[in-house]
């Protein structure tokens, strides 16, 4: 079965030094709302010129037009982390979860919050 994903958000990008590190990322809430409520695990492109895949695995209260929290690593593989923020075009390549339960952020895999 073939799926065709029509995401692509144009914003800005900043990064963060702590986190899980290279390949992982934070939605923001315009990047999760165009997603849906199954956003979390969704394997995403971002592009500068440059592009990097990360999976959404955490949020951030951007604020703006800021779309995606990058890690310094990410970042750094498109422009110099002195830049600070960066206009990208964020493209979903995995289709969001359709297993919508609301998890705790901190939790592990799978666990349910309740």
């Amino acid at each position: 079965m073939s799926v065709v994903l029509a995401l692509a958000l144009i914003g800005s990008a900043t990064w963060y030094g702590t986190g899980p590190g290279a390949g992982h990322a934070a939605a923001g809430p315009e990047l999760r709302r165009a997603l849906g409520p199954g956003w979390r695990g969704t394997t995403v492109q971002v592009c500068a010129g440059r592009c990097v895949t990360v999976v959404l695995d955490d949020w951030c209260a951007c604020k703006g037009d800021r779309i995606v929290d990058l890690s310094d690593e990410d970042f750094a593989r498109l422009a110099p982390l002195s830049a600070g923020v960066l206009r990208v075009t964020v493209s979903a390549l995995t289709p969001p979860a359709t297993d919508t339960a609301p998890t705790w952020a901190g939790a592990r895999p799978g666990w349910l919050a309740l």
